[in-house]
Formats: C-alpha cells, structure tokens, sequence
C-alpha cells in the first residue's frame, strides 16, 4: 500500500466536488480554502475502500469498550504523548464532527450569555462567528509577534469567562510561546475561566515544534484542547474531531450537553482518522517537507510582508496586501480597479477577519512547488502593474474553513 505522497493534478482537483477548485473558474487558481492539493495517503484511501466494500456505514458504537470510536480514543492518547509529549487520560476524551462544533458546545457548557470570550485578531471567522452567535460578547486582543508575549491591560481589566486559543494560529501560523500562554493560564485562574484550544494544525510545523496549551501547567486542569487530522491529512469533508478535557469535572460538565450537540461523527471519519494517526505519519512526513520547502519560497518572495517573518506552522501565510472592495489587490499603494479579464488566484482577503484587517490576505500554499512558483509570479507580477490589470483575486465569502 503506497504511502508515497501524490500531487493531483488541475485536471484532477477540477473534477471533484469540494470547495476549493469546484468553484474556481478554468483559468484561475484558488489559493484560498485549506484544502490540500494532494491525494490521500494510500492507506487512508484503502481503510474507506474496505469500509465501503464490507457496508460498514452504520451508526458508530460510543459505549463499546472495542468500537471504532474506542480504538481512536486510544491512538488520540498515544499520538498526543509520543508527538507532542502531552499525557491525556483516555476518560477525558470526546469526539466530535468537527472542532467548531466542540467550541460551540463549550460556550454553551462553561459560558452564559452577555460573558466575554478573550481570544486573538485576526480571528478564525468561525470561532468569532460561534461567539457572537450564542450571544456571548468576544474580546478580540492583537497577535503577538516575535517576542512580544505582553498581553493587553484590556484583556486584564475585563472578567473573562473564557479564552479561546488557536495554536497554532490561524491565519497568522504563529505558535504561542510558553510566556504568553502563561500570562493567558494567569488570567484564566484568576478569573476561573476555562480555555478553549483548537489545536487542528498541531501537526504541521517547521523550525519550532508545536506547544500545547495542556503541556501548561498552569493551565493544564482548565483547559479544554481539540484536533483533527482534517488540516494535516487532507481530510476535512469526513468530519471527525477529537479533544480531551482537563479534569474529569470539566468533561462531565461537558457531556450534560444534549448527545445530539456533541456527536455527530461518522464511521468513515473515524475510520480515516485512526488509519491518518495509526498508519500515515511516513506520508505526513514528505507533505511536511514540500510545505516546508513552499513556506521558504513564500518569505523569499514577500519578506517582511509575512506575519512575523513567516508561520511557524500550518500551510498558511498573512501577508500585508492591499484590497480594494471590488476585491482588487496590490502590495503596495492602493489596490486598483481592473474591469479586464478574469483573474487568475484567488485568495482569502482579510476584510473576512474585519474590517481591521482589509490590508491583508491569508494564502494557503499546500500545492505542489511548481504551482506555488507560478501563483508567486502572477502575485507579484499583478502588484507591479499598479492601476492596470491585476491578476489576483480574494475570495470575499466567509468560509469555514
């Protein structure tokens, strides 16, 4: 069975029905959407295969101590201590659809309506969504860059019932250093507040290994810490998250939340997530080595555009950019308006982080070099003919991804 990492081709990423390329016109390429341009790891593809050939696509068994969701639990345990040397205890564990969906759950579970939820800007647009939607009141302090692990006097002054984390970081790739998660435990305690970490791109980093907010231990007993191998296996649509919980407390404080909040995962996505853990890392560890190859390609085209100099982590980069509301670019000046042809990339403005952020753009450079080269060019190539052509494009719908 090939572990050998794929690169699909254009033909092959427009002929199928996920987000990223379907909605792409023939003569542009999407950079936006975190979806990978590669196949499957091999043995993911042939675990679903076997799924499907044997009709095992039935509800999954949460209470048998040798059902699917059981035997995930445990490779959850075992992958957290020996990757990311955090011990979690197997009872704490639940598993979810997806990690928004656990965020949702935790408001409703730890938080009351009118509280305020701390978290980062730029922020994850469904994380900022989930927050206001059931009424909670979010409390958005700047990522910081470098050393700069000072939190804001606001974050201080407010009593916060929540803080919710992204590490690493979404848009930025930043991995919080130890002093600012010790600075957010101190105001977690100080408050009794729980922290919520979505932790869904733990296992894409490059020259500083991925920190845990449950390796805190200030933190470690509040904190509430969600995965997936969505981001880094390339398997988002099967939906299948899992966290773990801090204190039993806080796990069946968790669980009084109606079942039907909280589940949600399917067979085939825990199938495919216990194979992506189990089986797949010699493939993770290739993907790793062409993003790590991309990133370098990125800050040597944009430089001190990049955020912090470039991610930590993820396959993501926050670049500093100018976009018109028309959805016009540049990377400098003002971004001009072109009622030419169609453009030629697509990516995700800032203005989907707020209106704070209109003078930047997230791209996503999990596809193959070659690729990247090419988009880099027209990038750059579009941002030197101000107030002609451009030949970029951002996408201006909030997604959730």
């Amino acid at each position: 069975m090939s572990l050998a990492l794929t690169a699909l081709t254009e033909r092959q990423l427009r002929a199928r029905s996920s987000l990223k390329w379907s909605r792409s016109a023939a003569d542009e390429t999407p950079m936006d959407i975190a979806e990978a341009d590669f196949a499957v790891a091999g043995p993911i593809r042939e675990a679903l295969r076997a799924a499907v050939r044997e009709s095992d696509l039935g509800y999954p068994d949460f209470d048998s101590p040798h059902g699917s969701p059981t035997r995930l639990a445990h490779q959850f345990v075992r992958r957290m201590s020996e990757r990311h040397n955090v011990t979690v205890d197997v009872d704490t564990v639940e598993i979810c659809a997806q990690v928004v969906q656990a965020l949702c759950c935790a408001l409703l579970a730890f938080t009351a309506p009118g509280d305020v939820v701390l978290l980062h800007a730029p922020a994850y647009p469904p994380m900022l969504s989930a927050i206001r939607s059931l009424g909670r009141v979010p409390l958005a302090v700047p990522m910081p860059v470098g050393s700069d692990d000072d939190v804001p006097d606001e974050a201080r002054a407010v009593r916060v019932a929540m803080i919710v984390l992204c590490q690493p970081h979404n848009p930025t790739g930043r991995i919080l250093e130890t002093a600012r998660l010790e600075a957010l435990a101190e105001i977690a305690e100080r408050n009794d507040a729980v922290i919520f970490c979505d932790e869904i791109h733990h296992d894409v980093t490059y020259d500083r290994p991925h920190l845990s907010i449950a390796s805190c231990e200030r933190a470690r007993r509040r904190s509430v810490v969600f995965t997936s191998a969505a981001k880094s296996f390339n398997i988002a649509g099967l939906r299948c998250a899992v966290g773990s919980f801090g204190s039993r407390r806080l796990h069946e404080q968790f669980r009084r939340l109606p079942w039907h909040l909280r589940s949600g995962a399917s067979v085939p996505g825990i199938i495919a997530t216990y194979t992506a853990w189990a089986e797949c890392d010699p493939w993770l560890l290739q993907f790793q080595k062409i993003l790590h190859q991309n990133r370098k390609a990125i800050v040597a085209a944009f430089g001190q555009q990049c955020f912090g100099g470039g991610p930590d982590a993820t396959y993501l980069a926050w670049i500093t950019g100018n976009v018109s509301a028309s959805g016009e670019f540049s990377f400098g000046g003002q971004a001009g308006q072109s009622p030419g042809k169609r453009p030629k990339i697509r990516l995700q403005p800032g203005s989907v982080y707020g209106t704070d952020f209109s003078g930047y753009f997230r791209i996503n450079f999990a596809t193959p070099p070659a690729r990247l080269r090419r988009a880099i060019s027209r990038l750059i190539e579009g941002s030197a003919r101000a107030g002609a052509e451009r030949n970029v494009h951002t996408s201006s719908k909030e997604t959730t991804i």
